[in-house]
């Protein structure tokens, strides 16, 4: 089991790293509000919500899809499929990793330095994205969508198009995962939820 999942580590850590907009990046999100929309149900259902708040002081950035209800600053993503998805405009404005083959992307940053310790949710999307922004230097990020997820994957997704079937004791740990990283890296960073969380916490 080590060995088959270090060798799928060493496969999406492969990949440059493209870092020729890093000082351009750095200089637009450092000491900066960075609101993160995740594809939870809440960022559907509290849509006016995120409307109201996002203004010109606010870095907006959708995770691992394109928010189609705003305009939003930088999309990323740490998905192949959900990279491919996209429509071919937006990836001028996308931060990937470096497991995506992406020389038309804005930014592409280390796979594998954006991975946490809880195997569980080890490359889940809203946590690398939380990570990164960290080490860019955000201010503070607010989050919408971040819901966690519910044993009925209907529930999970504002896109029902993104839901995926796996057992409840995955979802579970899923859920207790991201809690408790969410926690950590509210020693980073200050983290809020901007919309309300169904199955999360900090």
């Amino acid at each position: 089991k080590n060995y088959i999942e270090e060798l799928y580590l060493r496969y999406m850590a492969t990949g440059k790293s493209q870092e020729e907009h890093k000082a351009e990046l750095l200089d637009r999100l450092k000491g900066k509000m960075i609101l993160l929309i995740a594809p939870g149900k809440s960022s559907i259902e509290e849509k006016e919500k995120i409307a109201s708040f996002v203004n010109e002081d606010v870095v907006t950035v959708s995770v691992n899809y394109n928010y189609p209800l705003v305009n939003t600053d930088y999309i990323f993503l740490s998905n192949l499929r959900r990279f491919r998805e996209l429509d071919a405009s937006n990836r001028g404005k996308c931060i990937v990793t470096s497991n995506i083959p992406a020389d038309n992307a804005y930014f592409q940053t280390k796979y594998r330095d954006l991975l946490c310790d809880i195997e569980a949710v080890k490359d889940n999307a809203g946590l690398m994205a939380i990570k990164f922004f960290a080490q860019m230097d955000a201010r503070k990020i607010y989050l919408a969508g971040f819901d966690g997820y519910s044993h009925d994957e209907k529930e999970n997704y504002g896109e029902s198009t993104m839901a995926f079937i796996t057992r409840s004791a995955v979802l579970d740990a899923m859920n207790q995962g991201m809690t408790e990283m969410l926690k950590k890296y509210s020693e980073l960073v200050d983290l809020k939820f901007l919309t309300t969380p169904h199955y999360v916490k900090i």
